[in-house]
């Protein structure tokens, strides 16, 4: 008798429901050809790798559509990192510690994942305790072809075409 009138319940709530109404006004126009992702990393997302060599390195993979076959084999794939979530920085990126010491960020991707990697210098062991924040740009090769002198490691000149492809 229960499962019935769930059953009434949910019949009734989805027949009355009826779609009225002028269609609303058209969205901004969009441009596929340019797309970035935001991630946002925690700090205990990175799986941490100690290769036979006694190098430790710290890795992190994430799903991005974006990045289709065609992108992997004729356009560019761009990626950054921030700290603060404000100013970014392109991969790989060294972030000196100390005049002998750095923390070495960088990107791997393929079709439909990137992977982001910190490797200290040294090899050894770090504390990961902040969370990491990365952009990751997709840019179709008629783009790369249409912007010649764009330096696509350089955030300022990519959001810039970003700019003028998605209006």
């Amino acid at each position: 008798m229960k499962n019935i009138l769930v059953l009434l319940t949910v019949i009734t709530l989805f027949s009355s429901c009826a779609k009225d109404g002028a269609p609303g006004p058209q969205g901004p126009q969009g441009n596929a050809n340019v797309v970035a992702g935001n991630y946002d990393v925690k700090y205990s997302a990175w799986s941490i790798y100690t290769p036979s060599q006694g190098l430790w390195f710290y890795t992190v993979s994430v799903t991005d559509n974006d990045i289709t076959p065609a992108i992997v084999s004729n356009g560019s794939v761009s990626a950054f990192i921030s700290f603060d979530n404000n100013t970014w920085y392109n991969l790989p990126y060294n972030d000196f510690q100390t005049s002998t010491f750095f923390i070495n960020y960088r990107f791997l991707y393929s079709a439909g994942v990137v992977s982001f990697d910190i490797v200290p210098s040294d090899g050894g062991a770090i504390t990961l305790y902040n969370d990491y924040y990365f952009k990751v740009v997709a840019i179709a090769g008629s783009i790369v072809k249409k912007h010649p002198g764009t330096n696509w490691n350089n955030y300022e000149e990519v959001m810039q075409v970003m700019g003028q492809e998605n209006k």
